[in-house]
């Protein structure tokens, strides 16, 4: 068995420890002499990456993630974005608020000026999800979206670790994964053009951010479909529901 079937098989487990409650077993398995999926993720890498715009038409699911994430805010509220990409849910939030004082960080230093340049009313600069440069219980809403599948688990509660100092006491994190990707099917193949190195389930992330020390308040389960939709996500929601799997997360939770 190669490292990568290894990794898998880890993940297998941890889904089962989540599904079954074992808190405790799961957090063993995130020692680091456990072998994990290579890791890809480089500034470099989202230098590229980040300058592919969201919009609507080519990438419905992730701008419905936008979507849904901009009416979990609020107005008047201090919001870090964490890992913001190509700031396209910024445009969102600029559209739908007037009165919040948002921050964001990235490693990806192409990122940081594109954003700025698009957005002077917000602050980005260049951070990493380990070291996040700002002061304890700072921030109303955490957003973290598409993030925790990059990091690897030895370093998992490192990033929550952060990301519960910076959240206010009683105040919320928003995060989202992707799930049921097929991604130990395409690594197989030699493909992995998002540099995921985690397989979540929603079990799994749902049991990690109860042992970073936040209480789980909603979880909504998105569809990826190509055309059409928005008819084909509410078919799916209403009617067919035990049909597809889920292929993302957003998850709302409360730091106690």
């Amino acid at each position: 068995m190669n490292r990568v079937e290894k990794s898998f098989e880890i993940e297998r487990a941890r889904d089962l420890f989540a599904r079954k409650g074992e808190k405790d077993n799961l957090r063993k398995t995130y020692n680091k002499s456990n072998p994990s999926i290579p890791n890809l993720n480089t500034a470099r890498l989202w230098d590229d990456l980040n300058s592919i715009k969201i919009t609507r038409s080519s990438h419905p699911m992730a701008w419905n993630r936008f979507e849904i994430v901009t009416k979990l805010l609020k107005d008047h509220s201090k919001i870090l974005d964490v890992g913001f990409g190509t700031a396209d849910l910024e445009e969102i939030i600029s559209n739908s608020y007037h009165h919040v004082d948002l921050f964001g960080i990235d490693i990806s230093s192409k990122s940081v000026d594109r954003a700025n340049d698009r957005f002077s009313k917000f602050h980005f600069s260049k951070g990493s999800i380990f070291h996040i440069p700002y002061r304890n219980n700072s921030f109303d809403f955490v957003v973290v979206l598409e993030v925790m599948e990059h990091i690897i688990p030895s370093k998992t509660f490192d990033a929550f670790k952060e990301l519960w100092r910076v959240t206010k006491k009683n105040k919320y994190l928003v995060l989202s994964v992707p799930v049921n990707e097929g991604l130990e099917e395409m690594l197989k193949r030699n493909y992995n053009p998002n540099a995921h190195v985690r397989a979540y389930s929603l079990d799994l992330i749902k049991a990690e951010i109860e042992i970073a020390g936040f209480k789980v308040h909603k979880m909504i389960k998105l569809y990826a479909f190509h055309n059409h939709y928005k008819i084909k996500s509410l078919i799916i929601n209403y009617f067919l529901k035990f049909v597809k799997k889920p292929n993302n997360i957003i998850v709302l939770c409360e730091k106690i």
